[in-house]
């Protein structure tokens, strides 16, 4: 059906005759077989496809709805990551030193950990679903350094 590159992956959607999706990261596609001659599809079903804008958002995550994301990164990261371009269709602004990176996505575990990638310079993160995502998964993280090096953190 598509491919996606999104976030430094490559990811494959296949629709398959019964309707079902598979959403696969092309990383972890270890062969392929180039097929002699032309191919035959069937008429593509739009009934079959239930998330026709599964490329919309950050991630590739099917089944849920773009929210306006924001995200306030502190200095001095705020001036490298102000050159990173994250999704096309993101809008930054600055409030003196802090970029304010706006855009529309799915709140997904992909940008939950792209979130958590800033470490200390995250300053704030919207909306409260996503923030807590990434504060969910921080103390897990938080919980597991504190057994490996025996004690709370």
């Amino acid at each position: 059906e598509r491919v996606h590159f999104s976030d430094g992956n490559l990811y494959l959607h296949f629709l398959e005759t019964s309707g079902v999706e598979r959403i696969l990261n092309a990383s972890f596609v270890r062969r392929f077989t180039i097929l002699p001659g032309a191919l035959t599809f069937l008429p593509r079903d739009p009934a079959l496809c239930k998330c026709p804008n599964w490329l919309e958002g950050f991630g590739v995550w099917s089944g849920a709805n773009l929210e306006e994301i924001e995200i306030r990164i502190l200095p001095p990261a705020a001036q490298y990551f102000a050159a990173q371009r994250w999704h096309e269709d993101q809008e930054d602004g600055w409030d003196g030193e802090v970029l304010v990176r706006r855009l529309p996505a799915v709140v997904s575990p992909e940008l939950m950990r792209r979130v958590l990638s800033l470490g200390a310079f995250v300053e704030c993160v919207k909306p409260p679903a996503l923030a807590e995502m990434v504060r969910r998964e921080a103390s897990e993280i938080v919980a597991r350094l504190a057994e490996t090096v025996g004690g709370e953190l």
